[in-house]
């Protein structure tokens, strides 16, 4: 059951990446489909140890309440998403995740500046890099 989950939880996130490219916003109903799913394959995978659903959410809650002190310097689905993410990959992985993510869109940021592609108020979508960084912590 893990390897279903794992690759459930990949393809929200590829469909939750293509969304975020495109509208940079993600739909409220995608994020609660994907709530239920990831909610009910983590249940299932801890024979139902709640203490480890919620340890694993704490990234994500960190990360939304400093994205509700900067205004969204995160958005809220992003937010989300790591939450999710946390519930299924347990504290420690989220970290890892996080961290690589952020790496992997500073590098894109500094890139699109140097080659004057955005300027350094632009916001770019977050959820590709997430969905990169997830390939990286779970299939490598």
């Amino acid at each position: 059951m893990r390897t279903v989950g794992t690759i459930s939880i990949f393809l929200f996130l590829v469909v939750c990446a293509a969304i975020d490219l495109k509208k940079r916003s993600l739909p409220m109903w995608l994020l609660w489909a994907g709530s239920l799913g990831v909610l009910l394959i983590s249940l299932w995978n801890t024979r139902l140890n709640l203490f480890s659903l919620f340890q694993g959410a704490v990234p994500g809650i960190v990360l939304g309440i400093i994205s509700w002190i900067t205004r969204e310097a995160v958005g809220y689905g992003d937010v989300w998403i790591i939450t999710l993410l946390g519930i299924y990959l347990g504290i420690w992985d989220t970290v890892t995740l996080v961290c690589i993510a952020f790496f992997f869109s500073s590098i894109a940021a500094v890139g699109c500046l140097v080659w004057k592609k955005f300027r350094r108020d632009t916001r770019i979508p977050f959820v590709p890099f997430l969905t990169a960084a997830y390939v990286g912590v779970v299939f490598l």
